[in-house]
């Protein structure tokens, strides 16, 4: 499946402009009005074929990036293939040997255009990681929205109310990972995971962490192991009883905590193990379990030792309630864990890479959602290297090609928005639309391959130069004083600081040059007039 042509009648910033999606086709639309401005019906779109078109892409896998700058209207596109009643756009796509359009009917090649249009679930996929700032409007009246994959995993309705929780996604992708929603990628395959059960909390600084350590380790070793049965176990117990006390007192804005705990600490250890105290969590929205399905819990798990995900899976977190007693020892801080792959930690990661596993973790869960396995698939990415380091941005596109290969029955075209040339230098300039206040403008500019710093200096890309607007207001103020201007610039150190900063080399040696010659002169000029002052008092 591939997109064709949008036109776009009116929505935000972009009025009467169509858009080619595919190199395989240059289309031009016809637009013709009524009296009332309204558009025709079957207004004629002239669709030519490029024969001599060769994809350098996988044969299954087709790319589109949209590019051009904050405000030209990169997400407006996206959004247009919406069938929202605030939208009023018309699209044409290819699958399988035959048009589809939500509006176009006339015939190509001898073939009529079949009227169907796009649909969430069935055929296009939606990613932004920004969702959170999209106007109220389009959320109310947008499928994108509400069918974003990121949006998915925050989303939860709790107690009637539709909200959005951070812990809510960070419980989905962990849930993904145990049940093995995840499609290897050469940096990171999780298999294993360790459980770690201590005082570790947000809410506590690492000096009342050592402080609360030193005082449970000092009430154990005052222990006998013979006075208790299953020491192992109460051990772990002593530390949550003492934990919870802690939250406890934090909860209550106790001003002698260290007191307390002390006077908590050295009671009767009956009192300890029968000391109960809820924190108050419930904002996660977490079902009602009682202590003891919580103790057995933290009897079931072995810190430090590494469990297969796949038996912490089907063995300890899908039984009875442990599934929410994870989650509730983790929000308070007393349960924390680390995913691995052999020896490699998640927490390891280069951001850019925890960027994108998640990404592609999240379309793989989507693509396994399909029960047919001969699929079409549009994917919206906007902005998908809004988060990642240059390093990464300059593999993302190779990373996502060689994600979506495994996916050999299903054919692809991937739309993504982007202000990266790091992107773009994997792309020909036929599967770039170049977008300047709404409009589809053609820059005399070869991506593909493209040296960074070549892009970057296109007029399309950086207009008024690569200099920072701060350092280029320095120099300007720099040239004004060395030219006797008014300037914000008050002395000759704070010129010379300045000069010797400039990293371009030509403009640091022009620069000084300009400085040395009117100042020096200056200094040799006076030096000479103190000379000849100083000869005239000698023979005075």
């Amino acid at each position: 499946m591939e997109l064709v042509y949008l036109w776009v009648e009116k929505y935000k910033n972009i009025e009467k402009q169509g858009f080619n999606f595919s190199p395989r086709f240059e289309c031009k639309f016809y637009d013709e009005y009524d009296e009332d401005g309204k558009l025709k019906d079957n207004c004629k779109l002239e669709i030519t074929e490029n024969k001599e078109y060769v994809s350098i892409f996988p044969e299954n896998i087709n790319i589109t990036a949209i590019v051009g700058e904050n405000g030209s209207g990169k997400s407006s596109i996206i959004e247009s293939f919406d069938s929202g009643f605030l939208i009023n756009s018309y699209y044409l796509y290819y699958s399988n040997d035959q048009f589809y359009s939500n509006y176009f009917e006339q015939e190509v090649n001898q073939k009529s255009i079949d009227k169907k249009s796009l649909n969430f679930g069935d055929d296009i996929i939606y990613m932004n990681k920004l969702f959170y700032f999209q106007k109220n409007n389009f959320r109310l009246f947008s499928s994108f929205y509400e069918n974003n994959l990121y949006f998915r995993q925050f989303y939860k309705t709790l107690k009637d109310r539709q909200c959005l929780y951070p812990d809510y996604f960070h419980q989905n992708i962990l849930e993904l990972i145990f049940k093995g929603k995840y499609q290897s990628l050469e940096f990171f395959a999780p298999k294993d995971i360790i459980i770690f059960l201590g005082i570790g909390s947000d809410k506590i600084d690492s000096q009342s962490r050592v402080k609360l350590l030193s005082l449970i380790n000092d009430k154990v070793e005052s222990i006998e192991k013979d006075d208790i049965n299953n020491f192992a176990y109460y051990l772990k117990k002593i530390k949550y009883k003492f934990y919870l006390k802690y939250l406890e007192l934090l909860d209550n804005n106790e001003k002698n905590i260290q007191k307390e705990l002390n006077n908590f600490i050295n009671s009767d250890i009956k009192k300890i193990l029968d000391y109960e105290y809820t924190p108050n969590i419930s904002e996660v929205g977490l079902l009602d379990f009682d202590e003891e399905k919580i103790l057995k819990f933290i009897e079931n798990i072995v810190s430090t030792n590494k469990i297969k995900i796949q038996d912490f899976y089907e063995n300890i977190y899908t039984y009875d309630s442990n599934r929410d007693i994870f989650y509730y020892l983790y929000k308070i801080g007393f349960l924390h864990y680390e995913i691995y792959d052999g020896e490699k930690p998640f927490t390891s990661l280069s951001s850019g890479e925890k960027t994108a596993f998640v990404d592609l973790l999240l379309l793989h869960n989507e693509l396994l959602k399909s029960d047919n396995k001969l699929m079409n698939k549009i994917i919206f990415l906007d902005e998908p290297d809004i988060t990642l380091h240059p390093s990464w941005q300059k593999s993302y596109v190779n990373v996502l090609l060689q994600f979506l290969q495994e996916y050999k029955e299903t054919n692809f075209h991937i739309v993504l928005t982007t202000h990266s040339p790091f992107l773009l230098s994997d792309l020909p300039k036929e599967n770039i639309i170049f977008l300047k206040d709404g409009k589809q403008v053609y820059p005399d500019i070869e991506t593909f391959g493209a040296n960074i710093h070549t892009l970057l200096s296109h007029g399309f890309f950086m207009k008024d130069g690569l200099m920072g607007e701060f350092a280029k207001e320095k120099i300007n103020e720099t040239i004004k004083f060395v030219n006797g201007e008014d300037s914000t610039i008050q002395d000759e150190k704070e010129v010379k600081k300045i000069i010797h900063s400039i990293g371009e080399p030509f403009l640091q040696q022009k620069l000084s040059k300009m400085f040395y010659e009117k100042f020096e002169t200056q200094k040799q000029q006076r030096i000479k007039e103190l000379q000849a002052e100083l000869k005239r008092l000698k023979n005075d």
